[in-house]
């Protein structure tokens, strides 16, 4: 399978009728896709644009076959931030643990030290902040006073396992906070890893809070 599965090298179609503020993305199994990943699937992605600046990022998952479905899914959000301003923004992140991806797959954890991580700190570069302890996390300008959140629970959705904090070089004019649902390879050590019976759908919401951005 490529790396970070296929959804995002995937095309989508437009699910047309839905609400005016909404737009609703589908990708179902094809020939391409079980060649490498054998199972029957719906996979929609819906944004929606709520009062208050914010905004909803639906994934809703259904086994569409006779066999039980492994998946996971995660959010790739590039956010604008130059580099020479990483300094200035810190993410409160409350978690269990921290995690990376050892060279064979697997992940290699330790308890969390901190709750706040700043942007400018390498270390955590590519680093999976397991088990969200916070409803929200939230990433703040401790000079300009912006602020994006990230509403991480909703009613009916499926808990999000981890939040990954990447960016590409260190003159990168991005920074990217990750919420997943599961972990790196998680079809292979498990975590994070989830299980739809035949017919089952779940879905698994986020809201993005611009309202200080």
């Amino acid at each position: 399978m490529p790396q970070h599965g296929f959804a995002r090298d995937a095309k989508f179609f437009v699910v047309e009728g839905g609400p005016e503020n909404s737009l609703r993305m589908r990708l179902v199994d094809s020939e391409g896709t079980q060649a490498f990943y054998p199972f029957a699937f719906q996979f929609d992605v819906v944004v929606t644009l709520l009062p208050g600046s914010k905004l909803e990022v639906r994934f809703e998952t259904t086994n569409t076959g006779s066999d039980p479905v492994p998946y996971y899914a995660g959010h790739h959000f590039y956010l604008v931030l130059p580099h020479q301003e990483r300094a200035d923004w810190t993410l409160h992140l409350p978690c269990a643990a921290w995690g990376r991806q050892a060279p064979d797959g697997a992940i290699i954890r330790k308890k969390a030290e901190q709750a706040d991580l700043r942007l400018d700190d390498a270390a955590i570069i590519d680093r999976y902040q397991i088990g969200p302890k916070d409803s929200k996390i939230t990433l703040a300008n401790g000079r300009t006073g912006q602020r994006l959140g990230f509403e991480l629970e909703h009613p009916g959705s499926v808990p999000w396992y981890a939040v990954i904090t990447w960016t590409e070089t260190a003159d990168s004019d991005f920074y990217c906070v990750e919420p997943w649902l599961g972990l790196p390879n998680a079809i292979h050590h498990g975590e994070g890893l989830r299980r739809l019976a035949p017919g089952a759908k779940e879905v698994a919401t986020l809201v993005l809070d611009g309202s200080g951005w």
